[in-house]
């Protein structure tokens, strides 16, 4: 579809450098021009966890999302649980949770006996989610783009433990989420930051400063406004277009 229509048009933009570039390398002569995906920052989020309450947000009608928190329920919830030294609970939130993962409140718990997993469906006002997450978790391991929900966790000021695949086409130096690929490595992640509140202050403002400097809507969408200008002003020669789509691609 790319090499059949992309030619029609004026500009094509995208959210994702990693993405960029893979289409710079099936098409040479496309120049995508990137617009990064954007959420908005909050001037002071309010922060008030118990230490103990995990996030999953992610639209679950789409299949990875249902695959990670899967995969996170099976695979790595027993391990983290056994290390954690407390209950914990894990909030789902997104709209029409299919069986599986409504079956999730019934999953029986590690400690305490009861069941952890809490699914709450589609939520009117996800910051006052936030505000009482300790960790949001980002168990993915499909898809591609960039994660609105890593965005909007660390514009509302809550650590992040997340695989690379949901990470992918975000930097992560200096470190500002929690990495773990393997179930293993994702429990030990998750229990790497609930047992330090001082380096989880720390990587919070680390996602805050990235989201101010690359991702904040207010300057994401004047951003877009001028390059909408800018096509809109007339066709711009291909010199002009190809030393645009290089510079930011």
């Amino acid at each position: 579809m790319v090499a059949a229509y992309a030619h029609r048009y004026d500009a094509v933009w995208i959210a994702s450098p990693e993405d960029a570039g893979t289409l710079l390398q099936r098409h040479p002569t496309l120049y995508p021009v990137l617009i990064h995906n954007a959420v908005e920052l909050p001037p002071k989020p309010i922060r008030r966890d118990d230490g103990a309450t995990l996030l999953f947000v992610g639209t679950l009608g789409y299949p990875p999302n249902v695959e990670g928190l899967s995969w996170f329920a099976k695979d790595v919830w027993p391990r983290l649980a056994r290390r954690a030294g407390k209950p914990l609970r894990i909030l789902v939130v997104g709209a029409d949770p299919p069986k599986a993962v409504r079956n999730l409140a019934r999953k029986p718990g590690l400690l305490g006996g009861r069941t952890a997993f809490s699914v709450l469906g589609r939520v009117a006002d996800l910051r006052e989610v936030y505000e009482r997450t300790t960790l949001a978790i980002a168990p993915l391991r499909a898809g591609r783009g960039t994660r609105l929900k890593l965005l909007e966790a660390a514009a509302e000021a809550v650590p992040i433990a997340s695989t690379l695949d949901a990470a992918r086409g975000l930097p992560l130096d200096p470190p500002w989420a929690w990495i773990g690929n393997d179930a293993e490595g994702f429990a030990e992640a998750c229990v790497a930051a609930l047992r330090n509140p001082e380096e989880r202050a720390r990587r919070v403002e680390r996602g805050r400063a990235l989201i101010a400097a690359e991702y904040d809507r207010t300057k994401v969408v004047a951003d877009l406004a001028e390059r909408f200008n800018e096509t809109l002003a007339g066709p711009a020669g291909e010199g002009d277009r190809a030393s645009s789509g290089r510079a930011r691609s």
